[in-house]
């Protein structure tokens, strides 16, 4: 401990961490007073994404600690220096206590809600919780919310403590303070006292960008036109999606479309992209009332040619997250393991194997869904109106559910959730 300034990865993690504890921070703040909904369910997966990365940080961080030289305490009365390890030493209990109770009362929680870091990477339940009676189960989660939101209240008190310290040190005592974790040097004690003000602002800044509706990401979009009272409806594209083709043209229109500069050139298979406002949903009944959901977000592969249709291509790929029932403990259920199973299966895809022209505007495409592991047929037809490079789509398919698991244990019969589910999706597109 006898250098006289923290290592360039000590100083980089400090500040990334207290950056994502400071918007952590509000982060939480905002979902506890959200409504019920998509958005709500979007910024809690969020916050655990941020916990979790601030806890696997720290670690790396303590691991910096013991390995790397760092400065020596500057020198003060006893009582100061004991206020001072407190502060420390309790950032870094904070810092894995909170995200491990966070982590905990997920686990414990009575809704079995996988955990997938920024949409994308699995995260498991904390260990040894899975075999416990649900009595003790709920009282362990009571116990780590209430743990959880303790240790938030406290991080934001050893906050202003660690400030009102820094600005003690550094404009009382006239001690560079600040420039141990920082790249600066030689800063005056009022411009290193000005320097820890505007950290300290910049930091409440952060709160108050987390508690900011919207900044989770997420995909909303208007509701689906009434599909088959089936179980799901379809997956709507958002990046780029089914190109539609038009009807076999009269040799007149073929004529006039070699002349025609928006003309898909001959041989060419051309991409399509979907436009803003595409529709993609499921609708299903339970115990005879319908329910009409969607999937908020989607990517689309689409090579489509009406006169090339061999070499026309499909893919779709959608994030099972992102199914919306308009009710979140529906819909919480819909991403657990009894049915789509995010935390194993995250999306489902949809690949098309063939496109045949059905007669004037209207197409089928065969394919294969995987879903939850499972691949299955699932053809596809759909009407399409092409106008110059711009294409209008409509279209559903039906698919059964327990044909790729979906519905476990008690849901599994049919008297309450039908087998058969119904897609639908509309939307525009233009040729790239």
């Amino acid at each position: 401990m006898n250098d006289a300034r923290y290592s360039k990865s000590a100083m980089a993690l400090h500040w990334l961490i207290a950056a994502l504890m400071a918007f952590q921070y509000g982060l939480g703040e905002a979902f506890e007073h959200m409504p019920r909904g998509k958005a709500l369910f979007d910024v809690a997966q969020f916050h655990k994404s941020i916990g979790i990365s601030i806890l696997l940080l720290t670690v790396l961080r303590l691991g910096i600690r013991f390995t790397k030289p760092r400065p020596e305490p500057l020198a003060d009365a006893t009582w100061v220096g004991w206020a001072a390890k407190l502060v420390h030493w309790g950032f870094y209990f904070i810092l894995i206590a909170a995200p491990l109770t966070g982590w905990l009362a997920v686990s414990t929680a009575r809704l079995d809600i996988p955990t997938l870091l920024f949409s994308a990477i699995p995260w498991p339940d904390f260990p040894f919780v899975a075999g416990m009676e649900a009595a003790a189960k709920h009282s362990l989660h009571e116990w780590a919310e209430d743990a959880h939101g303790i240790l938030a209240k406290l991080t934001l008190l050893l906050f202003l403590l660690h400030v009102v310290g820094a600005l003690r040190h550094q404009l009382l005592l006239k001690e560079a303070l600040i420039e141990r974790m920082l790249p600066l040097r030689r800063l005056s004690p009022v411009a290193g006292s000005a320097v820890i003000v505007a950290l300290a602002a910049g930091a409440f800044a952060l709160m108050q960008l987390g508690e900011t509706p919207g900044i989770a990401p997420s995909a909303t979009m208007p509701a689906l036109a009434p599909a088959p009272k089936t179980i799901v409806e379809a997956v709507k594209p958002t990046d780029e999606a089914i190109q539609p083709m038009q009807a076999a043209k009269a040799e007149t229109e073929v004529e006039a479309e070699k002349a025609d500069p928006d003309a898909i050139p001959a041989g060419e298979i051309p991409a399509w992209n979907v436009a803003p406002g595409a529709r993609l949903g499921f609708s299903t009944s339970y115990a005879g009332s319908a329910i009409d959901g969607r999937f908020g977000s989607f990517r689309a592969d689409i090579r489509f040619n009406p006169d090339g249709l061999a070499k026309s291509r499909i893919r779709v790929t959608i994030p099972l997250t992102s199914a919306n029932s308009a009710d979140e403990e529906r819909d919480t259920s819909l991403k657990g393991p009894d049915f789509f199973d995010v935390g194993n299966h995250p999306q489902a895809v949809w690949t098309s194997s063939s496109i045949r022209h059905l007669g004037g505007n209207r197409y089928r495409a065969d394919g294969t869904l995987n879903l939850r592991g499972v691949s299955r047929p699932v053809p596809l037809t759909f009407t399409l109106d092409i106008k110059g490079k711009n294409a209008r789509v409509s279209g559903n398919a039906a698919l059964r559910r327990l044909a790729f698991g979906v519905g476990q244990g008690e849901f599994a019969e049919t008297g309450t959730i039908p087998d058969a589910v119904g897609i639908t999706f509309n939307f525009r597109a233009t040729r790239r």
